[in-house]
């Protein structure tokens, strides 16, 4: 009897091909919002933290509620792409990878950065703009 059916394969492909390309596009806009969040301060960045953090605190399912409404058929990005691309998103492979995009790429771009090198070298997280440091004095 073999280990995996025809149907398992399937899903196991879909979901690393899913995955692969959802890396590939979040990678250089997450390494470069990790970068400007962590070396520069600039007007807005507070709202961009915060933006970045929201995925964290909602829930997945409120998540994927907002970008279904988002990308529906009837949505304001859904419709764009209908009308000026003839493509639709909700219920295929690119739903998918939208959703692994947004639930793994704002947050994981933060959170590495968020990382401290280790005590002696940062000891206060502010001083290099760490992404979700208090902005009050420890």
């Amino acid at each position: 009897m073999p280990l995996f059916t025809a149907d398992d394969l399937q899903v196991i492909g879909l979901t690393l091909c899913t995955a692969s390309f959802s890396t590939l596009i979040i990678f250089p806009f997450g390494v470069g919002l990790a970068w400007l969040l962590a070396r520069k301060n600039w007007p807005g960045k507070t709202l961009i933290e915060t933006v970045v953090a929201l995925p964290l605190v909602m829930p997945p399912v409120a998540t994927g509620l907002i970008l279904l409404n988002l990308l529906g058929r009837h949505g304001p990005l859904g419709a764009f792409l209908r009308d000026t691309f003839g493509t639709e998103i909700v219920f295929t492979w690119k739903a998918v990878v939208a959703a692994m995009a947004v639930l793994t790429f704002l947050p994981e771009a933060c959170l590495q950065v968020d990382q401290p090198d280790g005590a002696e070298r940062q000891p206060d997280r502010r001083r290099r703009g760490s992404c979700f440091a208090s902005r009050t004095s420890a």
